[in-house]
């Protein structure tokens, strides 16, 4: 199987996974960890720490892409620039979403 049709292999069974409107299958405390290891330098994490103009905060993109799951396991199953390099387990993108989905949307 070549490499393309692997990766879209995985992004559609990513968004076709049962539940996905639901919280996600993993741990909000993980992966917080996980967001505050490898997306704090560009991403507000927090929602009290200091915001970064880099790139949007957790709390913004809860409210834009958290309610869909599947957008966000298919993002980070193939990160863009400048996020490539990045390269998480299954399990890990539960834990963000999980994460993304614990947080209060903003009011």
């Amino acid at each position: 199987m070549n490499s393309n049709l692997a990766l879209a292999a995985a992004i559609l069974a990513f968004l076709v996974t049962p539940n996905s409107t639901s919280l996600a299958q993993g741990s909000a405390d993980a992966g917080k960890r996980l967001a505050q290891q490898w997306c704090s330098s560009c991403h507000q994490v927090d929602p009290g720490a200091p915001t970064k103009d880099v790139a949007p905060s957790f709390a913004s993109l809860r409210v834009q892409k958290g309610k869909d799951p599947g957008w966000v396991r298919a993002w980070l199953t193939n990160p863009h620039p400048p996020m490539q390099g990045i390269n998480l387990s299954r399990q890990q993108i539960d834990d963000i979403v999980a994460y993304l989905q614990s947080l209060a949307p903003q009011q």
